[in-house]
């Protein structure tokens, strides 16, 4: 009974041993994501802030939880001619990009841009400023945060003409040329109309972050893969009314 029972743990142990061996030859070979470094996860969106119909230079999105490390991408828009963006900053004394290729305006003078901030450092209440060169009504923007984005040289070159494309419409849908990325990522997009209209519709897989709505008037979603992938965004709004929109590609 006693060689028996040893027998037994004997073989127990064994075939734990080799379970276990495995999970580690698994584990070593898996393949891994692209970039090497954390998947790309949504991590919050600010509220919208809005001057109304008073025109202002500045837009200021309130009380953002921002965590070192991670990654800020800030979509605003305004009425009126085309002005530019003077500069961004925010309370944790982040590094803001302003590509001027994301910043486009359509015929009905509804003007759209977006900028990003990479590695930002953390607040627990943060305020990102968004300054332009010059006064415009119906100023308005928000901010989302991702983690696992690359620290430096986050844009995916590959997507599109710096990681970047624009889009206008004067009916209900602003569409976006379709484009590659060069392997797992997020693509951002933010779009904006003069009607108040929500977005009844993300095309392409995109999951939408926040829809102002109503004086909103402001839209954030995006669409994060796991590898390279072909992505055509499009917003369908839920009336005829002219609109603008910037989408961002950034890697993994």
């Amino acid at each position: 009974m006693r060689r028996a029972l040893v027998l037994a743990l004997a073989v127990a142990c064994s075939s734990a041993a080799l379970a276990q061996q495995a999970e580690d030859d698994d584990a070593l070979f898996r393949p891994r994501a692209v970039g090497g470094g954390p998947a790309i996860a949504f991590v919050n969106v600010s509220t919208i802030t809005s001057n109304g119909g008073g025109a202002t230079g500045a837009c200021v999105t309130p009380n953002q939880s921002t965590t070192t490390g991670n990654h800020l991408v800030c979509f605003f828009r305004h009425e009126g001619t085309t002005t530019s963006v003077s500069s961004v900053t925010d309370d944790g004394g982040s590094t803001w990009s302003t590509p001027a290729a994301a910043y486009v305006n359509n015929a009905d003078a509804v003007m759209a841009g977006m900028v990003y901030a990479e590695n930002i450092t953390g607040n627990a209440t943060n305020n990102v400023t968004i300054n332009l060169t010059a006064t415009r009504a119906w100023f308005m923007c928000a901010c989302a945060q991702y983690s696992g984005v690359p620290a430096t040289s986050s844009l995916d070159t590959a997507w599109g003409a710096s990681g970047i494309r624009t889009g206008t419409t004067a009916t209900n849908t602003v569409s976006f040329t379709s484009g590659t990325t060069t392997g797992a990522g997020v693509v951002v997009c933010g779009v904006s109309n003069n009607n108040g209209s929500t977005v009844t519709t993300w095309n392409d897989s995109l999951t939408e972050r926040l829809d102002g709505g109503g004086s909103g008037e402001i839209a954030m979603g995006e669409r994060i893969v796991a590898s390279s992938t072909a992505i055509a965004p499009s917003m369908v709004f839920s009336n005829t009314t002219a609109g603008a929109g910037v989408c961002m590609a950034f890697k993994d």
